[in-house]
């Protein structure tokens, strides 16, 4: 069983652990829990950060294309203009 488990504690502040549990069992029928409990606050933390990244650069990408598209037409936008205003 896998949980993740957000908490704040009073002297280190808010933390995300990952928490592990399964059951042992030993050859005369003895059960114990092995438990394990891992603290990814950071690599949560970097994980929005990259998510946060790569949506800023398809947004780059994005006004990239669309200024290339408008540079490409305005030469022909601009003949346009200047032949109707000589007309």
């Amino acid at each position: 069983m896998t949980t993740k488990l957000s908490r704040t504690f009073p002297r280190i502040g808010k933390r995300v652990l990952l928490l592990n549990a399964c059951i042992v069992l030993y050859e005369k029928a003895h059960k114990n829990i092995l438990l394990s409990i891992e603290d990814i606050t950071v690599q949560r933390a970097l994980e929005r950060d990259k998510d946060e990244l790569l949506r800023q650069k398809d947004v780059l990408l994005d006004e990239i294309e669309h200024r290339v598209a408008n540079s490409r037409a305005g030469p022909g936008n601009l003949n346009k203009t200047i032949s109707g205003i000589s007309a």
